[in-house]
């Protein structure tokens, strides 16, 4: 059966079935793209459940690294953790370590997809909840076309985001916030702190108690990843590509911005390394700005699909992969799955 006549099938036998899978492995006979997007729109949009597509000749071929591969991404969507870096180790045995220890870190990541700038898009806002940053609350709505900024219900998100932390991690509010913003030019980065990040702050406010001030230290950061800078490092005669890990925070930055640039990932032979660029618009973390850069070098180290670095922190890919594909598979439509990185 092709398309929507293997779909219908599947939604016929879903409800007896089904019912009490945690996931579903979908071993698909071609790349139909009609079946494919029938399958995660009934699964995602309708029956809420996690699922993960392989071609039936590659599941045939019995190959090890394609295997683990699979596996590991159920594992992900079933909440379970692959690996981690340790989260606290670039702080040291300064005064935040305490803190981190008490109610550990929070990062949030917002990215905006569309095919078209005169379309409308879709904004995926995800934050993380366990102290592996490796598990992620999402939620997506529709952006108007030509619009980047997040206007209204980002305080609502900050909401849902602070809820589920503090209902993972036994009542207990994170004491660091890192909030990287994908996606926004120059010219966009007060609107950003005037919308977004005085969202981002009400919200944390409204957090107090009567016998408690709910401050946590934080930073809201936007995340170039289209720069045109290009570095080289000098050997003998030749350059070549800077390792992995490499921070360029002198000398090219701005005068006026606290930023630096990362370049995270090794790339293939003749291949130039594409450095991001990280401006922190607002930093209240007491961090020094080497704890800072090593800490966001660090979150490009812990996605469950690739053993080593991408090319960007774990936030912003998985906000990116979830705009991309609420966007292009669900055709905008919002996912119900809010706890579960389906989208990876």
């Amino acid at each position: 059966m092709r398309g929507n006549d293997f779909a219908d099938e599947f939604e016929k036998k879903f409800g007896q079935e089904y019912k009490n899978a945690q996931i579903v492995l979908f071993v698909l006979p071609d790349r139909d793209e009609v079946r494919y997007r029938k399958l995660k729109y009934l699964t995602e949009t309708w029956r809420t459940r996690p699922t993960q597509a392989i071609l039936g000749k590659n599941f045939a071929q019995v190959n090890m690294s394609v295997l683990t591969g699979l596996w590991m991404q159920m594992v992900q969507k079933m909440g379970g953790i692959c690996w981690a870096v340790p989260p606290y180790e670039w702080s040291g045995k300064d005064k935040a370590k305490s803190s981190l220890e008490d109610g550990g870190i929070m990062c949030i990541s917002v990215n905006v997809s569309r095919s078209s700038p005169r379309k409308e898009g879709t904004v995926a806002l995800v934050s993380s909840y366990n102290h592996e940053l490796t598990l992620y609350h999402q939620r997506t709505k529709r952006m108007e076309q030509r619009k980047e900024i997040v206007e209204k219900d980002f305080d609502v998100f900050v909401q849902e985001a602070l809820e589920q932390y503090k209902s993972y991690n036994s009542g207990y509010l994170p004491s660091f916030v890192f909030c990287y913003r994908d996606g926004l030019g120059d010219s966009m980065l007060e609107n950003a702190i005037k919308m977004e990040y005085r969202q981002l702050t009400d919200k944390m406010k409204a957090q107090d108690t009567q016998t408690l001030k709910y401050r946590p230290r934080h930073a809201f950061i936007v995340v170039d990843k289209k720069t045109n800078h290009r570095f080289f490092e000098a050997q003998q005669s030749n350059r070549r590509n800077p390792p992995p890990g490499t921070v360029v925070d002198k000398e090219i930055v701005s005068d006026a911005l606290y930023d630096f640039f990362l370049i995270p990932q090794d790339v293939h032979q003749d291949t130039t390394s594409v450095p991001s660029r990280f401006i922190v618009l607002k930093d209240h973390t007491n961090l020094t700005q080497a704890q800072l850069e090593d800490f966001t070098n660090s979150l490009c180290y812990i996605y469950c699909n690739y053993f080593g670095s991408i090319a960007s922190p774990l936030p912003i890919h998985m906000a990116h992969k979830l705009s991309m594909h609420t966007q292009e598979v669900l055709q905008g439509q919002v996912a119900k799955l809010l706890n579960t990185t389906f989208y990876i």
